[in-house]
């Protein structure tokens, strides 16, 4: 049932359909497919106009939202279902919302697939061969159904059979490497037998062209269950429809859920990595590594810190970041909470810290950028935004990330430190607040001099000395993106353009003059990248190798970026 342009479908082939009322979130999912090679993808952010593309057109995948003004996407989707010419077609309904009731109900009215946004790159890379390898399971199942229906209808002649599928039954459960080898071998002999219809021989010879040309020596549903890039409760659906194999509980979790129990070796040293790749892991996860990287160093046992309030500030935390900003959101905070533990661990800064700085740090690290809402200081002073107002002009952005963390710690069931006596309470503020502060941009200089300053003489008997080196870290960290492995690093960099450009849209509708680098109209996006390095993360970066020498492959990646850089200016005509 399978052709061969199937077979050999590749992604420019394939053609697409994205339906999102949302300008932002439209954007970035149309540019996300076409980095991971999809190029004919339409996009449009009314339903109606979907449906009228998809009467006049051929699309291998839809992706739809699934709340629109003008038709919602459970209508859309009983539209496209209802033509008769997209049987074929897969459609993937999307939405902010992890709620279970949607998406089972999306599932039931004809959806192939539910994602929640935002959709990131692992998640669409292997898009299309994981659709793929979908239909041809079902196909399979489909073809297994119809010989099952056939073979029952023959009735009496079939029931002559009984005790050779016993004999199945036995080698089944006799066999421990490879069962199917058994179940091939007696369909076999079966269909040797004479007095066998040649219907009979004929259905038990499909059987046995299917099963030999499937893999199911690797059952189709341990490759769902491994795949990370599937939601769990699209997992618990294709298992149903691919036979109704019981799961297991610990495999079949509720979307949004969280399994805090990991604790392997191989995690803890990526986690210490300092080029981790934070875009190979579901959003999700990310709260279960961060449990891992407090537990690494003992504080919640040291601080009497309870474990479910913990688990409960972290989530909350993350509830607070704005998912839908391209850059700051809580991948990036992650992200910096990682490249903080890498320099503590594999840098060695921990050994020049107490536990309540390590602990103290790290929350910084976790809370630096809560509730940022994509717009950044500069803005915020030219709009007279009420913020601006509130803090003087002063460190805007970094002045409310603060306060937000302490209003939710400030909670009983957030409060994760209520057993801090006064003492480590107020140092802990202290070194929270200023450690946050410290990754305004504008305090750049002023954060270069003292360190400069310092290095020579640091003494870690000094607090005024170790506070440098907080701000040193979680600073580092937060700019820590050109001194990733390129790949990384380049994702990133399109994040922060794609970020500066919704602002530079804000400020052509403001009336005020595109900051540099902001204009959609004239996207520089290497020469930003090369200015960055120069001016900010390389002199960063130089001293941190002179605080912490085993950090000195971040410089040297860092530098090597810049070159991949300066080629790319180079190919662009830029200077």
């Amino acid at each position: 049932m399978d052709t061969e342009i199937e077979i050999e479908a590749n992604y420019a082939s394939v053609n697409i359909l994205a339906v999102d009322d949302d300008p932002v979130a439209l954007r970035v999912l149309k540019k996300g497919l076409q980095r991971c090679g999809y190029i004919n993808v339409t996009a449009t952010a009314s339903a109606r106009e979907a449906l009228e593309l998809t009467k006049s057109n051929v699309y291998n995948i839809t992706l739809c939202d699934v709340v629109m003004p003008d038709m919602d996407g459970l209508t859309l989707l009983r539209e496209i279902r209802s033509l008769s010419h997209t049987h074929e077609m897969t459609i993937i309904m999307v939405s902010a919302t992890e709620d279970l009731s949607t998406v089972y109900k999306c599932l039931n009215q004809g959806a192939d697939d539910f994602m929640v946004k935002p959709i990131r790159l692992p998640q669409l890379k292997n898009l299309w061969s994981n659709i793929w390898k979908k239909k041809r399971e079902r196909r399979l199942l489909e073809q297994l159904n119809y010989e099952k229906t056939l073979t029952s209808n023959l009735g009496q002649e079939l029931q002559n059979l009984q005790s050779q599928v016993s004999a199945l039954n036995s080698k089944i459960d006799q066999a421990v490497d490879t069962p199917i080898t058994a179940i091939t071998r007696t369909i076999s002999e079966l269909q040797s037998q004479a007095n066998l219809t040649s219907e009979v021989k004929n259905a038990l010879g499909t059987i046995l062209h299917s099963l030999a040309s499937s893999n199911l020596y690797k059952p189709a549903f341990t490759k769902v269950l491994n795949n990370e890039s599937v939601d769990s409760v699209t997992k618990k659906w294709l298992m149903t429809e691919l036979g109704g194999t019981a799961i297991n509980v610990a495999q079949a979790e509720a979307v949004g859920s969280v399994h805090w129990s990991t604790n392997d070796e191989e995690s803890m040293n990526e986690l210490r990595s300092f080029d981790y790749d934070v875009w190979t892991k579901r959003e999700e996860d990310l709260v279960v590594y961060l449990n891992l990287i407090f537990n690494d160093f003992g504080l919640l046992d040291i601080f009497k810190v309870d474990h479910e309030t913990f688990k409960r500030f972290l989530l909350e935390i993350r509830a607070h970041y704005v998912a839908t900003n391209p850059y700051h959101n809580f991948i990036h905070s992650f992200d910096v909470t990682q490249s903080v533990y890498s320099y503590l661990t594999s840098g060695g800064a921990a050994t020049y810290l107490t536990h309540l700085e390590i602990f103290s740090l790290l929350i910084a690290a976790v809370c630096h950028d809560v509730g940022h809402f994509g717009l950044n200081n500069t803005f915020l002073m030219a709009t007279r935004h009420e913020l601006a107002i509130r803090y003087n002009d002063q460190s805007i952005l970094e002045n409310f990330h603060t306060a937000m963390a302490f209003t939710i710690l400030n909670k009983a069931e957030f409060n994760i430190f209520a057993n801090l006596d006064k003492a480590q309470f107020n140092t802990a503020r202290k070194l929270i607040i200023n450690c946050i502060l410290a990754t305004d941009l504008a305090k750049h200089v002023e954060l270069i001099n003292k360190l400069q300053a310092v290095v020579e003489n640091f003494s870690r008997e000094n607090a005024d000395h170790r506070l440098l080196l907080m701000q040193l870290l979680v600073k580092a960290a937060d700019i820590s993106n050109p001194a990733k492995p390129f790949p990384v690093a380049r994702y990133w960099a399109d994040m922060v353009q794609e970020e500066f450009f919704l602002q530079g849209d804000r400020e052509k509708e403001c009336g005020l003059d595109v900051s540099g680098f902001m204009d959609r109209d004239k996207p520089q996006l290497a020469l930003m990248q090369t200015g960055f390095a120069d001016y900010f993360v390389v002199p960063l970066f130089s001293l941190l190798g002179k605080y912490l020498p085993s950090t000195h492959h971040c410089l040297e990646t860092l530098l090597q970026n810049r070159k991949l850089w300066e080629n790319i200016k180079a190919e662009q005509g830029l200077k």
